[in-house]
């Protein structure tokens, strides 16, 4: 017991001598640069809140109300409001959809108090029934009253992650007593998650996303408070059982790009992920207002490049990226790929920090076999990454370029 006071006592002294500052180390994960999606960014001012279906087909934000945006084959749609079963008034947001996506959450104002509601998916109507009362368990304390909630994450349909202020919590749904109880202190009573601008946990648990504040300065040269995108990784040697922040790549890279006037304002905010957890979404400030991005997992936390298809019903294509060769290379390698039908693809080479280094191609390339040569001759020495992109997924490899 003493031994574990003590371990508690170390990570609670470590903790504060790096909240605010920037010291938390970059995560051992790579996600390529973020792109904004410009659908949302034309359609919305001004996004709140944001949660992606399993297969990231869909999208779900706060913006006068909750908004659905839904990925086609010529991109991304126009974004629509839900029904009135949902969006009563434009007093509605923290959309949160199950890995089934077959039931969401979202909050709705009563007075100054947000509410935890949800509504299940009618195959009938093929459309979100009617919002139902998540209960006192959630949002109501005999001693404290009527708590904000804040957001939410769901697990599966049955088991939700949420924040009354910017504390977590878990619950689940209890069917035999037709309630929502167990709630609990998440993910230990007493050592609570922090989500201000957001909480993502994985369907497993293995991973929570959120944002960490960090001092830093602004454009004049002023001190400023930032938040940046972190992951904690399950790890039982903490006390919490998960590990301090690792902030994402994207956020230290987003310093380099404001200082360099690329972007306009570092906010970022609202992590949502897919369920196979290699396609992160959130809301950010970039270019003049707030919207929605999307990034790319490039490696994993250990270090292994990733591959994902997009599961698209009634296409059973197929796309393959063939290992470069010669590699290592000095100067130039070959890079060949393959596709079994005609899409739009791209081709871009990454540095380790998740930057773009350069764009290979970008466009339309008929089935069969493709060859394409980079050359480095102009970059420095190292590990370079190489990702296809197609309309059916996309796949990354590693390349060694020595002088």
């Amino acid at each position: 017991m003493q031994t574990r006071k003590l371990i508690l006592l170390i990570e609670l002294i470590a903790v504060l001598d790096l909240v605010g500052q920037q010291k938390y180390p970059q995560a051992p994960e790579i996600w390529s640069k973020p792109q904004k999606i410009d659908a949302v960014y034309k359609w919305a001012g001004f996004v709140a809140d944001l949660t992606v279906t399993a297969d990231g087909r869909k999208i779900y934000f706060g913006g006068g109300g909750i908004v659905m945006s839904e990925l086609s084959d010529t991109g991304w749609t126009q974004p629509k409001r839900l029904g009135n079963q949902i969006n009563i008034n434009n007093f509605v947001r923290a959309p949160s959809i199950s890995p089934s996506g077959k039931r969401i959450f979202f909050t709705w104002m009563f007075g100054s108090v947000w509410q935890l509601y949800y509504s299940d998916w009618d195959e009938t109507k093929q459309d979100w029934g009617e919002a139902k009362y998540t209960g006192k368990e959630i949002n109501e304390s005999e001693t404290e009253g009527l708590y904000s909630i804040n957001g939410c994450c769901a697990l599966n349909d049955t088991t939700i992650v949420f924040l009354r202020g910017s504390t977590a919590f878990i619950a689940e749904w209890v069917s035999n007593q037709n309630k929502w109880t167990n709630v609990r202190g998440f993910p230990v009573t007493g050592l609570y998650f922090d989500g201000g601008w957001g909480l993502y946990v994985s369907p497993s648990k293995n991973k929570v996303y959120n944002t960490t504040p960090q001092q830093d300065t602004n454009i004049l040269g002023l001190p400023v408070y930032k938040e940046d995108l972190d992951v904690h990784y399950k790890n039982p040697s903490y006390p919490s059982g998960y590990s301090i922040p690792f902030i994402l790549n994207i956020s230290y890279q987003a310093d380099t790009l404001y200082f360099n006037g690329e972007y306009q304002d570092r906010f970022q905010a609202y992590p949502a992920l897919t369920a196979d957890g290699k396609t992160l979404f959130f809301v950010a400030n970039y270019h003049g207002h707030r919207t929605v991005y999307v990034s790319h997992m490039l490696i994993d936390e250990n270090g292994i490049p990733v591959s994902v298809a997009h599961n698209q019903p009634l296409i059973t294509s197929s796309f393959k990226l063939y290992p470069p060769y010669p590699n290592p290379f000095n100067s130039m390698t070959t890079i060949d790929f393959e596709l079994d039908r005609e899409c739009r693809v791209s081709i871009i080479i990454y540095d380790t920090l998740g930057q773009k280094v350069k764009e290979l191609f970008s466009g339309i390339k008929r089935a069969g076999l493709h060859s394409l040569v980079f050359d480095a001759t102009f970059l420095t020495s190292g590990v370079y990454l190489v990702a296809l992109d197609t309309p059916l997924g996309y796949t990354v490899k590693k390349v060694t370029y020595l002088k």
